[in-house]
């Protein structure tokens, strides 16, 4: 069935034979005996039965005026089928409504029989409604109203069930392939063991008056019920002041009640199928089933059950008829001195109207003010619906509206249902300014769920309603935030041109290039993310915008944008420049455009954000998509050039290539974007090098076939994306498989992202709340207190170690160890969290592994996935103070970021960048990557074996700047950073290098300026530098790997304080505490800490941390269990040497040492007279 039909014809059938009672009917007396309305007795039978007729689709036309209506009055058999014939023959596949009346006649029979008359009148024949299906087809509307109607509705759906069955077992035989009457709508008065109620008070035809005159019954039946209306006569209910369709006036408030209470009921009583498709798709059928619902409240008091067909729950009962009576009361009440108002010297009354709505609004008002589950739908929003149509509730409603609408998509979805789209259209006509800023946030909700307006808002001219908005200078009134406002309209013209060039040309022919453009600069990033998305959109497969885009030079105010602080603005002109340069078969290419934009968009390959990167991946894939062809020679250049090792092995996976397919002079465009690409197949996030590997495999396969003239399309054809999975073969590893190069094969399991998936991410912002507090914010969510927890807690930790500043007690007798045995891990570096008791290990490997030291269990692991060879150098906590995020560095220069380190096996990525893309070689058993993150700057710095040190914010996911680690005039051997550090402000950085070199950079200083503080004292390796705050330090503190800490001040060139940790030539590990003048390393045999200023000094031999603890019952509770140690656990076995401790750490808070052995890192807490528990 159509999504939307029409009642076009209307069949009113009259079985009345005025004057003669049906043999089968015994009348009261009195009795009922108008029929619509008509005495039948006040004129002769024919005249009366003309009057009936025509009062009749008078009746009807007020529900559909532009209908075609027949009368037959007293038919005979002949003229039912001749009538049902000829209007389904001029209907085609439009609805049909037949009326029967049989008031005459007698009552249906079992088998669904109804009665006419022959043509004499001298006998009642009967008529199968099974004939009546066959003559009407389908799809149609019957309504019956006599007594025993029940049975016809019955024998219909018997019929129809046949009807259907028949055809199924019959699909090919022409006798059964008839229209199915399955879908049919039917209306009945009664049962099929009823009849209509006789009472005098009530018409004849009281169902056929409640369903086409439902105001006048109604008012009517409350006269009867109410004593205080008994002065209210029949013929006083017929003046009631006003019209319909003019909600101004006493009738027109009273049928806008009405509808709304109808609906409501319907929509909170119906599955929303059935109420779209009773209420939402026929202007007749909706408004013949609101009344149907005030007849079932009628005649259920005199005794008669209607029926439908689809069948609808009984509501005759439902609350809100009481409201209902309310406003029927109101109106009546009023009515004496509405009708005898100006007469004589009495003055005009002025009708009160009803409060009906402005209650309702206070309802939904209070509803939206409390939380809800999704299956609970508020029963007012029907009338609210409504109320948009009023001026004076109008701009209260449509707040609420958008208040409703912002809590999710389920309420988006609702409001559909429930029918606002019509209402919003056509409010776009409204010229009202303090409608803008509420309406253009409907729309951004409604468009963000269901995008099928296209056309609507094409006819209407209602995108000139938002383009207006943009292109506006002026602030609307009542508007927070323009740029919001604006990037909302933005976001709707962008939904108005998606795949619409109709919509494309419409906005182009009103100058939306110039329009958008001037928001490119805007403060607002929403604003610039989506006035690039919108352009995106706007010259997409639109050769026309795109020469008026060129043109207008809005190429290159995007490029300059490819710099923007916000990932999403980056991300959202790529997607504006991958759409503007590709190729479309009407238009000419731009080759000057295409290498500019080409040159440009290759800066963000260094993007720290994926979402950029991915971007990129799929400019530059189109790209290479439009000119396949000049690629390919680059591809094969650079497979032929010489490489600085080949193993045997990459020799058999690229065989030689054929000469016609390499081009001596390559165009200098293509080999930077071929090389970023490839470079890209290496990002160490899996979306971004799954993209850029399916392009380079496609590229690859047709240069070793020696494809070298490939035209676009067979490009796309070798390069259809796949499914993505882990098993992701690449175009050499295929071609070896296959014993060399054939035919150019696609890619086997490697995927592009869609092109769309960053408009549908984008569009995601304007389906999730708006108005609402942030859960995090929300003091009633579950997330708010359990960060409000972590930071009482993590401040009361913090007061406390201030308390205490000063303070690191160690050999005293309460001190502790306990062994966290690592399961045949051998680690190299461990970091603890500040405030968890939890701490990172690394194996020297790919692995990074998490253990709870209180309860002594491992939490979970993750593989950073990197190439063989390659290992993890560097961890820290991001955000250790409530949701923490763990960094880990990868000496390929690489950073990831994953979050929830703190929950077991819940640890997943966030992000991943080369942090140093200058790191060319790993592996070398080099420092590798080293980084610092500083929480109160939100930035990351890293360094490592090249010669800069580079500032990555987190907000931004981009570079900030960068620093030198050495003189340019220097021409001696490069030296690594092995150590790096911030000081609490995050502006000075501090680092020691393997030559034993210290220094001491200023960030807000660029340049080689920025080296504030050079230090040579130390003799080796530098392993840890701290610049300690004030008042416990205030010095800058650097130790090397002979067991040497230095502490400077640094407006002196020489040290204050020189430590000697140990007296072996060389330590295993060194750290100075963050906070404290602390310092502790560990050789073959001892961990050594040292307190400079007082000269104290503990010195605890590994070996007895054999010996068992004392106290451990009585500490199980505080500590948990943990086993004894033995040599073994630090890498001795006894009686033999063995490698010993690998490294030591300092935890940042607690008097806590962690010494990492071969498989095991052992915890060595002081007590210092204060022994705490962490919280």
């Amino acid at each position: 069935m159509k999504e939307r039909l029409k009642t076009v014809s209307v069949a009113l059938v009259l079985c009345l034979n005025i004057g003669v009672d049906p043999p089968d009917v015994l009348k009261t007396n009195p009795c009922a005996t108008l029929e619509c309305w008509v005495d039948p007795a006040s004129l002769p039978p024919p005249k009366a039965l003309e009057s009936i007729g025509r009062n009749l689709q008078a009746q009807y036309e007020v529900w559909q005026p532009r209908a075609r209506y027949r009368l037959s009055l007293d038919p005979s058999v002949d003229e039912i089928r001749k009538l049902c014939s000829s209007l389904r023959r001029n209907s085609k596949d439009e609805r049909i409504l037949f009326h029967y009346n049989g008031h005459g006649v007698p009552r249906p029979t079992y088998g669904g029989e109804i009665w006419a008359f022959n043509k004499n009148y001298t006998q009642y024949i009967p008529i199968s409604i099974f004939d009546v299906q066959t003559w009407l087809g389908s799809p149609c509307i019957y309504v019956y109203d006599c007594s025993a109607a029940g049975n016809i509705l019955n024998a219909f759906n018997r019929f129809a069930k046949q009807r259907e069955s028949n055809r199924q077992k019959h699909p090919s035989d022409a006798e059964y392939a008839e229209v199915s009457s399955i879908g049919c709508i039917q209306l009945a008065a009664c049962q099929a063991n009823e009849v209509l109620p006789m009472s005098p008070s009530l018409p004849a035809d009281v169902f056929t008056c409640c369903l086409t005159t439902p105001l006048e019954i109604a008012l009517r039946w409350a006269t009867t019920r109410n004593p205080l209306l008994e002065s209210i006569t029949p013929s006083m209910i017929l003046q009631v002041p006003g019209r319909l369709n003019d909600r101004r006036t006493p009738l027109g408030e009273l049928n806008w009640i009405f509808t709304a209470i109808t609906d409501t009921i319907a929509w909170n009583t119906l599955p929303l199928n059935l109420f779209k498709k009773l209420f939402r798709q026929d202007l007749m059928v909706a408004a013949l089933f609101r009344n149907f619902l005030l007849a079932q409240r009628i005649m259920r008091y005199y005794g008669c059950t209607p029926m439908s067909c689809p069948a609808l729950p009984s509501t005759h009962d439902h609350h809100l008829w009481d409201s209902w009576d309310l406003a029927a009361d109101a109106c009546l009440s009023q009515l004496p001195l509405l009708l005898g108002s100006g007469e004589g010297d009495q003055p005009a009354a002025e009708y009160q109207h009803s409060v009906f709505f402005a209650e309702q609004l206070t309802a939904f008002e209070v509803w939206l003010s409390k939380d809800h589950p999704r299956d609970h739908r508020p029963e007012q929003l029907p009338i609210v619906l409504q109320v948009l149509l009023s001026q004076a509730h109008r701009l209260k409603a449509m707040m609420l509206l958008s208040r409703f609408l912002d809590i999710g998509s389920w309420a988006v979805n609702l409001a559909l249902s429930v029918g606002i789209f019509p209402y919003v259209l056509k409010l776009l006509q409204s010229p009202a300014p303090e409608l803008k800023p509420v309406l253009v946030f409907i729309w951004a909700k409604i468009l963000a769920v269901d995008r099928s307006c296209q056309n609507d808002l094409l006819k209407d001219n209602g995108y000139m309603y938002f383009l207006g908005i943009l292109a506006s200078q002026a602030n609307p009134p009542m508007v927070s935030n323009v740029s919001e406002h604006r990037a909302m309209c933005a976001f709707i013209l962008s939904i108005f041109c998606t795949n619409f060039q109709a919509g494309q040309q419409a906005c182009l022919e009103h100058h939306i290039l110039e329009t958008l453009a001037v928001h490119l600069d805007d403060r607002d990033p929403l604003l610039r993310q989506w006035t690039a998305i919108c352009l995106s959109k706007a010259w997409d497969n639109y050769p026309d915008a795109k020469v008026g885009a060129i043109h207008l030079g809005i190429h290159e105010k995007l490029c300059e944008l490819l710099l923007d602080p916000v990932p999403e603005v980056r991300s959202a002109v790529l997607d504006a420049l991958r759409t503007l340069i590709a190729h479309h078969p009407d238009m000419e290419s731009d080759v000057g455009v295409e290498q500019y934009v080409s040159t440009a968009i290759l800066v963000s390959a260094g993007d720290a954000s994926p979402l950029v990167r991915r971007q990129l991946v799929q400019t530059l894939g189109q790209i290479i998509a439009d000119a396949p062809s000049k690629f390919v020679p680059v591809a094969a250049e650079m497979m032929n050039e010489p490489r600085r090792s080949v193993t045997m092995e990459q020799k058999n996976a690229f065989p030689p290539l054929p000469a016609a397919s390499v081009t001596t002079n390559p165009r200098t465009t293509h080999m930077p974007v071929w090389k970023a690409v490839l470079t890209l197949t290496v990002d160490p996030f899996t979306g971004v090098s799954t993209a850029a590997q399916h392009i380079v495999d496609s590229i690859m396969m047709m240069s070793m076939t020696g494809d070298g003239d490939v035209t676009e399309d067979e490009y796309k054809a070798t390069s259809v994306p796949g499914s993505v999975t882990a098993n992701t073969v690449s175009a050499k590893e295929l071609l070896k498989k296959l014993g060399g190069p054939k035919k150019a094969l696609p890619p086997s399991a490697a995927d592009i992202p869609e092109l769309n998936s960053f408009f549908e991410w984008s569009s995601a912002y304007f389906v999730e709340p708006q108005m609402q507090i942030p859960e995090i914010e929300d003091p009633g969510s579950v997330i708010y207190h359990e960060s409000a927890w972590r930071k009482r807690r993590n401040t009361a930790l913090v007061v406390e170690d201030h308390d205490h500043t000063g303070e690191f007690g160690f050999g005293t007798t309460e001190d502790r160890t306990r062994n966290i045995a690592t399961d045949g891990c051998q680690p190299t570096d461990v970091i603890f969290h500040p405030f968890d008791s939890y701490f990172a290990v690394t194996d020297g490997r790919q692995n990074v592994r998490l253990f709870n030291w209180e309860d002594n269990c491992e939490m979970q692991s993750i593989s950073t996935r990197e190439p063989v060879g390659s290992r993890v150098t560097s961890m820290s906590f991001m955000n250790d103070a409530d949701l923490t995020m763990l960094v880990v560095a990868c000496d390929t220069g690489t950073v990831r970021l994953y979050r929830d380190p703190q929950i077991p096996r819940s640890m997943s990525l966030v992000s991943a960048w080369r942090a140093l893309p200058e790191v060319l070689n790993f592996g070398n058993r080099s420092s590798g990557t080293l980084v610092d993150w500083h929480q109160k700057t939100g930035t990351l710095v890293a360094g490592g074996d090249g010669h800069l040190l580079r500032i990555w914010s987190a907000e931004r996911e981009m570079c900030l700047g960068v620093l030198p680690t050495r003189d340019k005039r220097d021409l001696g051997p490069a030296s690594s950073l092995t150590s790096l550090s911030s000081e609490k402000e995050g502006w000075l950085i501090t680092g020691g290098f393997d030559n034993g070199e210290v220094k001491v950079w200023d960030r807000r200083v660029s340049g080689a300026s920025s080296v504030i503080a050079s230090y040579q004292d130390l003799r080796f390796k530098v392993l840890s530098t701290r610049l300690l705050p004030e008042p416990v330090g205030g010095q800058l503190v650097a130790g090397s790997t002979d067991g040497t800490v230095k502490a400077w001040d640094m407006r002196q060139r020489h040290a204050l304080h020189v430590i000697n940790t140990s007296n072996e030539m060389r330590v295993n590990g060194l750290d100075i505490h963050p906070r404290l003048p602390v310092a502790t390393c560990t050789d073959s045999l001892a961990l050594h800490i040292h307190h400079w200023p007082t000269s104290q000094s503990t010195n605890i031999r590994l070996a007895s941390l054999q010996a068992p603890i004392s106290g451990y019952s009585s500490l199980r509770t505080h500590y948990g269990h943990f086993s004894p140690l033995g040599y073994g656990s630090l890498g001795y076995s006894s009686g033999q040497g063995g490698r010993g401790t690998v490294d030591v750490k300092f935890h940042p808070r607690l008097s806590l040492v962690g010494v990492v052995g071969t498989n095991s890192v052992v915890i060595y807490e002081g007590g210092g007279g204060r022994d705490r528990k962490l919280a």
